[in-house]
């Protein structure tokens, strides 16, 4: 079974409690519990339920494209949990201490399989600590650091190892999760001792940035290396100079030289970077590439998220968005749901309020530029504004895509259009004028029948001039009309498979008769299902119904 979070094999285990056997399965790496059916009803997790909460980003392990749900647990047990709505099977996180004191009577099945999980957990990690260093080595006292282990993120605890070998003790900061170990340049220095250790020379074709962060430094990148002769990676420090050795590096250091413990550290310090001019100047210049890049990606990255609070604001009228928006306006309830691809994203959807001659009239758009990212947001801003500009001033659909295709036409690049449906809604009378410029056509469900709203022109900003033909439908109480972008009908789930707007059509009308905001719930989750999370474009949906 693999993890949901990491995709990494997770290990069977088996526990006994007062109930019986049960099995599990645990992520090493991310520390997750899983449970199945009959492991979730032998510890009666649904005392503990209070309500449901909205999808995780979790597939199931088990039904992989069913999507867990996050519960919501009572005080008592404040433990997130996930849960697959098909198989029933639960996902836990794991607890870095105990609940509670071990012989509390009061203790029940669930909270007594997590202490059992973490003192058995906690018995195997000193096991493998332990093996960890070479056999000669022990492990005596055991202090917390403010290190962060370069691989699992959480904090570094220093041990002082004795070697029977050598009277001096070592200090090494080791991981409690992965049992790395960071090797520091004093202590590397403070064991150094006279003799002739293995010559380890530097492979300098291996040298190359690492992913990892200094845990001492903080900020500082590690450069990846490797020694001539050996495939063991290593990751070292341009700044301070330690290194980090993953879980079982230092016993492939022993087994392939061959040598006792003290020479294999010493070779460690003979050949640390610091005693190494020309590596130690290369490692820097990787290490001040490496900051400066970081430098300019954190600029950007923080623009980035200024311009998605402001296209956020454009969109949601100032309000705090959620993952389905939804409101009234008269006879007519309407939700929303808008997933950019990037920080920020292309799709605009509005709702333009107007009054004309004494008549109340909402305008409703929903659009797609061309591309993602920061150009589509930018050129989205410009069509909000010139459509809440235009739209109060005609009733023609029309019309107002013939202005807007016009003005995109002769301020926008050549690779760039818009694809867009714009309708005016006259709440009164409940008639509704659309035009469709190219996007994909909404989907009109009535009592009797599904009708595509595909009448229109083409997309705006590629002609100099252009025609479009609009339509004016009447709604009747209970109709409602679906708006969407193509990142819905184009996304794909892990087989490459699209979702089509005939699958979209389908769930639309599989829920007839559901509540507004349900059905949009119900739609968007299925999504999800499908792509499993993945979006690979700006995804929107937009449902009004009539409900008076």
């Amino acid at each position: 079974m693999q993890c949901s979070k990491c995709h990494k094999s997770m290990n069977e285990q088996i526990i006994r409690l007062k109930e019986g056997v049960l099995k599990y399965f645990i992520c090493n790496h991310c520390l997750l519990i899983w449970l199945d059916r009959t492991a979730s009803k032998m510890l009666d997790i649904d005392q503990f339920h209070k309500e449901k909460e909205h999808p995780s980003d979790y597939a199931c392990p088990i039904c992989k494209n069913i999507v867990l749900e996050t519960l919501k647990f009572s005080p008592k047990l404040a433990v997130e949990v996930m849960q697959c709505r098909k198989c029933t099977g639960m996902q836990l996180p794991f607890l870095k201490r105990e609940l509670k004191s071990s012989d509390d009577a009061s203790l029940s099945d669930l909270e007594e399989f997590l202490n059992s999980v973490y003192r058995s957990y906690k018995h195997e990690q000193e096991f493998k600590k332990v093996n960890q260093l070479p056999t000669s080595f022990h492990i005596a006292q055991a202090v917390d650091t403010e290190y962060q282990c370069p691989q699992c993120d959480i904090e570094l605890t220093q041990y002082t190892v004795y070697d029977k070998d050598i009277n001096t003790p070592a200090v090494f900061e080791i991981c409690d999760t992965c049992y790395g170990i960071w090797l520091d340049a004093d202590d590397l220095v403070n064991r150094k001792h006279s003799g002739q250790a293995t010559p380890m020379a530097v492979d300098y074709e291996s040298v190359v940035p690492s992913r990892r962060t200094c845990p001492k430094c903080g900020d500082t990148k590690l450069i990846a290396m490797k020694f001539k002769g050996l495939e063991t990676i290593i990751d070292c420090c341009s700044a301070c100079y330690g290194t980090w050795l993953d879980g079982g590096e230092l016993h492939e250091f022993c087994e392939y030289f061959g040598a006792n413990n003290q020479d294999v550290i010493d070779a460690l310090v003979d050949n640390a970077i610091f005693q190494q001019p020309a590596l130690c100047k290369m490692l820097k210049t990787f290490s001040q590439t490496l900051h400066d890049l970081d430098s300019q990606l954190a600029e950007q990255e923080k623009n980035l998220e200024q311009a998605r609070d402001i296209q956020m604001k454009l969109l949601f009228k100032n309000e705090i968005p959620k993952s389905v928006m939804s409101h009234h306006y008269g006879s007519y309830e309407i939700a929303s749901f808008w997933h950019p691809a990037k920080t920020v994203g292309g799709d605009y959807f509005d709702l333009v309020h107007f009054n004309l001659e004494g008549t109340d009239y909402m305008g409703i758009c929903m659009a797609d530029v061309s591309g993602k990212g920061l150009p589509a947001a930018l050129l989205m801003v410009n069509l909000q504004a010139l459509l809440n500009s235009f739209a109060p001033l005609t009733l023609s659909a029309g019309e107002l895509c013939s202005q807007l295709n016009s003005i995109f036409y002769y301020n926008s690049s050549a690779n760039k259009f818009i694809t867009m449906v714009y309708g005016i809604l006259n709440t009164s009378t409940n008639e509704f004028t659309y035009t469709n410029a190219g996007h994909n056509p909404p989907i009109l469900l009535t009592e009797n029948e599904t009708i595509w709203l595909r009448d229109g022109g083409t997309v705006l900003g590629l002609f100099p001039e252009s025609d479009y033909a609009q339509t004016t439908i009447t709604l009747a109480k209970n109709d409602r009309i679906l708006l969407y972008t193509d990142g819905v009908s184009e996304t794909t789930n892990p087989e490459g498979e699209e979702f089509e707007e005939e699958r979209l059509a389908e769930v639309f009308n599989e829920l007839r008769g559901q509540p507004v905001i349900d059905t949009h719930k119900r739609i968007v989750r299925t999504i999800k299902e499908f792509n499993q999370g993945n979006y690979n474009d700006d995804t929107t949906l937009l449902l009004l119904e009539r409900i008076s």
